[in-house]
């Protein structure tokens, strides 16, 4: 699903979700990893604009800390997907 913002610009989207993303907890982390990984999936949120909001400053960095991400949003995806006995 696209992003459509009617009152903030991309850049101030991600600087926001960047700042709850620093403060989240263990499960939340993993939740917030999957709303990211599916902005980058969509190409919602740019390279750049990652770069910037999360202070990465070269493609190693980006390319590490998107992996941490698919890493985080399979995990939600696994608890989501658990069903009781």
């Amino acid at each position: 699903m696209a992003i459509t913002l009617k009152y903030a610009t991309k850049a101030q989207l991600v600087a926001a979700f960047r700042a709850k993303y620093k403060a989240a907890d263990k499960q939340e982390i993993c939740r917030l990893a999957s709303i990211l990984q599916g902005w980058i999936t969509n190409g919602d949120v740019t390279d750049n604009q990652l770069k910037n909001a999360f202070g990465l400053a070269n493609d190693t960095q980006l390319n590490a800390f998107k992996s941490r991400v698919a890493a985080k949003a399979s995990l939600w995806s696994d608890v989501q997907s658990q069903v009781g006995e």
